[in-house]
């Protein structure tokens, strides 16, 4: 039996990058997964319909929920993990899918997470291509510009979310969760996926 993966996204980049990083943890489980992207353009609006989405299934909980994990991804935006998945949960509290809610914080931005394992990227993208991040930069435009430029020679159109499938099938997982550099948000969540995948 398939588990129900839905997604609530703020975005492109996000969508391509997290779906197709959950399809891998789930293969590695010896998991099937069925997806459904309930918001994949909410922006700042991300956990206002996460509440009304959350409603609406608490409302119709006789049913039960057609999911059997919710993944909420919100950009840390220079705000610490903990503070994002209390806000998450603060939403989901009181639904009764908060064992269901798997809190993806990518830290500060997604693009980061597209950038962690350098030769996934350069792997994944057919020209050679260099990307050498800092640890950690909190600034709003930051890796979004150094993956549009290390992407320059291709002519991405969606700045690196065509090839978020191809960068994680790539990346060496290992290197990506490296816990000694500045926290990303992604050891975090690929242990949370496995968990609730087990």
């Amino acid at each position: 039996m398939k588990t129900r993966i839905t997604y609530f996204l703020e975005d492109r980049a996000q969508e391509a990058f997290i779906r197709a990083l959950v399809a891998r943890i789930a293969r590695e489980e010896g998991r099937e997964v069925a997806s459904d992207v309930r918001s994949a353009r909410g922006g700042s609006q991300v956990l206002a319909q996460l509440k009304r989405f959350a409603g609406s299934v608490a409302k119709s909980a006789s049913a039960g929920p057609a999911f059997d994990i919710l993944v909420v991804a919100i950009d840390g935006n220079c705000h610490t993990r903990a503070k994002r998945v209390r806000e998450i949960m603060g939403v989901m509290r009181g639904t009764g899918l908060e064992s269901q809610t798997v809190c993806c914080v990518p830290d500060p931005h997604i693009e980061r997470w597209y950038c962690l394992d350098e030769g996934a990227l350069r792997r994944a993208v057919p020209c050679d291509i260099r990307v050498r991040a800092p640890e950690y930069k909190c600034d709003k435009a930051f890796y979004k510009k150094l993956l549009g430029d290390a992407l320059a020679p291709v002519r991405s159109l969606m700045g690196g979310a065509e090839y978020g499938e191809a960068i994680v099938a790539e990346m060496d997982l290992d290197v990506a969760t490296n816990r000694t550099r500045r926290p990303s948000g992604l050891p975090e969540f690929v242990d949370d996926m496995r968990r609730h995948l087990r």
